[in-house]
Formats: structure tokens, sequence, C-alpha cells
């Protein structure tokens, strides 16, 4: 089992929280004040990702859910989950997935919010760097 953990990054118009390990309600506290923190910055996409967390529990799908509701106000949230996990799994059987815009990779979260703003894609991460116009 992978340790809980949060990592928070700026890639150009977006501000990524990577959670790892088991997002379950022991630690909902300290996730949902990352959140918030990562959420008062109005002017990038919040993009969540799930790639590396093994588990979400309901009250992780509650507190995903009222970050999305509170960036609204913002530049928005996005989802990062693989495809075929079971993490992407319980979204999809909660309907979360419906409610909150998710994505199989952080180059597919980051192309709409990067094509919104008319920027490139911050694309060191994947080797070169990409015009998200073309």
């Amino acid at each position: 089992m992978t340790q809980f953990a949060i990592e928070e990054q700026i890639l150009g118009v977006a501000r990524t929280l990577s959670i790892r390990g088991e997002f379950v309600l022991e630690h909902v506290s300290a996730a949902d004040a990352a959140l918030l923190r990562a959420g008062s910055d109005h002017a990038r996409t919040l993009i969540v990702s799930l790639s590396e967390c093994e588990f979400v529990d309901t009250a992780a799908i509650a507190t995903l859910h009222a970050a999305f509701r509170r960036a609204q106000g913002g530049a928005g949230m996005e989802i990062v989950a693989t495809r075929g996990s079971e993490v992407r799994e319980r979204l999809e059987r909660t309907g979360l997935d419906r409610v909150i815009p998710t994505f199989g990779s952080m180059r597919a979260a980051l192309a709409p919010a990067t094509a919104q703003a008319g920027d490139r894609m911050p694309t060191e991460l994947f080797g070169d760097w990409v015009d998200s116009s073309s």
C-alpha cells in the first residue's frame, strides 16, 4: 500500500493536485485543505490527478464534489483517473465522472484549459512543447 500524499504543482494555466495512496475518510481533512487552497487560484483550472490513487471512499467522493462546486466560481476543476482503474470505476459508479470533467491522462486534462486560454500546453512533462491551437 502506498502512503497517502498530496503534491501540488503549477503547469501553465492549470494548478494540479496529485493524490497518492488511499483517499479515505482519515485523509479527507488534509485533502480538503489542499483542494481549498489550490481552488482559491481562480486564474487556473484545478486538475486533481487520481492516477496514483489506489482507492477512494464515499467521503473522498463527497470532498471532490464539494471542491468542484467551489471551483465553479473560477476557472473550474477536472479529474485525471486512469481508465480501467478501481478509482475510475468508482467515479463512474457514483456518477461523479458525469459531474466533473474526467480524463484518462494529464495531457488530455490540460488540453481544454490551455485551448481556452489560447496558450501553449506546458508539456515539458511529456518531452516537448505543443501548441494547443493545432
